[in-house]
């Protein structure tokens, strides 16, 4: 979006800023007011229908300020897209074995949990301790 021949200023995109994030502060302070004052009586329903909308507003203002500075935000986020998939790629050996390292501890832990709760089922002298060790590491 080339919106630079309206805002061509610096002055009138900082005052254009300003007023978006103090009518987005005005929003909020007035949906809290509302919300404490009716909170006994609102409906779960209207409720998450005030909230939707205050963040589609808010959205809308976050929207309204990157134009309002000319921020190219494809290209970021482009740029942003291929840094992860680089440090995806570079790092995708230590996370394959990390999920290894992962899943074999999660297997010694399953069946060390299904020995011990065996063990403490079994009569003996120390049925109580094995028990108590059982319950322990659970």
């Amino acid at each position: 979006m080339n919106l630079s021949i309206f805002f061509a200023s610096t002055l009138t995109n900082s005052l254009l800023t300003a007023g978006i994030l103090i009518g987005l502060i005005l929003i909020f302070v007035i949906e809290n007011k509302l919300i404490k004052n009716h909170e006994d009586t609102i409906s779960k329903t209207t409720l998450v229908l005030v909230y939707l909308v205050t963040f589609l507003i808010a959205l809308a203002g976050i929207l309204g300020i990157f134009a309002i500075w000319n921020f190219d935000f494809v290209t970021y986020v482009n740029e942003v897209w291929s840094g992860f998939l680089l440090t995806l790629e570079d790092s995708i050996g230590r996370i394959i074995s990390s999920l290894i390292i992962i899943f074999v501890a999660m297997m010694i832990l399953k069946i060390s949990k299904v020995t011990l709760k065996k063990i403490g089922q079994k009569d003996g002298p120390n049925k109580r301790r094995k028990r108590t060790v059982a319950r322990v590491t659970r």
